[in-house]
């Protein structure tokens, strides 16, 4: 089956369909995800909840001889976000035609679940610290307080040639306290992860997939950069050489 279209006098060249699969694959990305296709000036808004942070293997560590306390602020069990991506259609034969796309993400669950995971395993003992110690405090029992922040969360969507895809990166700042509330390090961890919403040729992932299995995606790899590093901080050496030497 051909397709003729007239050039330079009436010379004719014929296009030829030489791979019908490949052909149908782009018609549905064509169809389902081209902006061009869609009303000028739309906007689509959807809800996405993330409260799980998928499967997670049994680090190959042992627990180290700490009892840290765990604080969580509201900011952080609440966590919501607003990403706007505008796409456009990136066809050279066609006019950039726009659409916004606003994905409003709420992933305190999620936050939780990441770091219940990651002290739960990297500290023998584990308490949950619910107000935070003034200097005249002494939390008793606990050698180290742990408070996680999310600093970044992005969430953004391109297309290149009507080949959809999505990337997720995600920055956590972990605040570390001595047991009277005092300051004495920080430290930002990220991750991401990105992924063609079609893949493996035939795969197609809707926007809710894609971001909840990129967050997931982007929060095993700062679980697993804190379980490798936390030793290697400056002042948890200098505080906790004896524990993390064991």
């Amino acid at each position: 089956m051909g397709m003729a279209i007239a050039l330079n006098g009436g010379k004719i060249l014929t296009i030829m369909k030489k791979n019908k699969k490949k052909f149908q694959l782009r018609l549905i990305i064509l169809i389902f995800f081209t902006p061009a296709l869609l009303p000028l000036g739309c906007t689509h808004t959807l809800n996405i909840n993330i409260n799980e942070i998928g499967s997670y293997s049994q680090p190959l560590i042992e627990p180290l001889p700490i009892n840290a306390g765990v604080y969580y602020g509201n900011d952080f069990r609440t966590y919501k976000t607003v990403q706007e991506n505008f796409l456009t259609d990136p066809s050279a034969y066609s006019q950039d035609i726009g659409i916004t796309r606003i994905s409003k993400i709420t992933l305190g669950q999620a936050n939780i679940a990441l770091f219940d995971y990651i002290l739960s395993h990297l500290f023998e003992d584990l308490t949950s610290v619910q107000h935070f110690p003034t200097e005249s405090e002494n939390l008793k029992g606990i050698d180290l307080i742990v408070e996680p922040t999310i600093s970044n969360y992005i969430y953004s969507e391109r297309q290149v040639y009507f080949e959809p895809a999505a990337r997720v990166i995600i920055e956590y700042t972990i605040n570390f306290y001595s047991p009277d509330g005092m300051l004495m390090s920080t430290w930002t961890i990220s991750g991401q992860s990105s992924r063609n919403f079609i893949w493996h040729g035939i795969e197609i992932l809707t926007r809710h997939t894609s971001s909840v299995a990129l967050t997931q995606i982007a929060m095993r790899e700062v679980a697993a950069q804190f379980i490798a590093g936390f030793c290697n901080q400056h002042e948890i050496q200098k505080h906790f050489d004896e524990q993390c030497s064991q």
